[in-house]
């Protein structure tokens, strides 16, 4: 293969090589050595793993020390109460979202 460059023709190696018997032993040899390469099967999580899994975020974190402050300390128990249901909604969504996906 040849590229034009300042008018002059140059060499230029292709992208590809092509196989060589090197190759196709070598890749026989791993074959046997390691297998083929495929990812194992795991099992489904269980729905409640699935459900507590959406806590596991810092700024979940956040808000569930916000709501906890906000209703022990501060004893505003209205703005723990629409902190703690956004939170669980939040959780709720993320699971059905987790499962479909899951599930297919």
């Amino acid at each position: 293969m040849f590229t034009k460059r300042d008018g002059n023709l140059e060499k230029q190696e292709p992208l590809w090589h092509e196989e060589t018997v090197a190759d196709v032993d070598n890749a026989r040899e791993r074959m046997s050595s390691f297998g083929p390469n495929r990812l194992e099967a795991s099992g489904r999580p269980s729905n409640l793993k699935i459900f507590l899994s959406q806590f596991n975020d810092f700024m979940i974190w956040v808000l569930l020390v916000a709501a906890l402050v906000s209703g022990f300390i501060l004893k505003e128990l209205t703005d723990a109460i629409a902190i703690t249901a956004i939170l669980i909604l939040n959780a709720l969504l993320g699971f059905r979202q987790e499962v479909v996906v899951i599930d297919g």
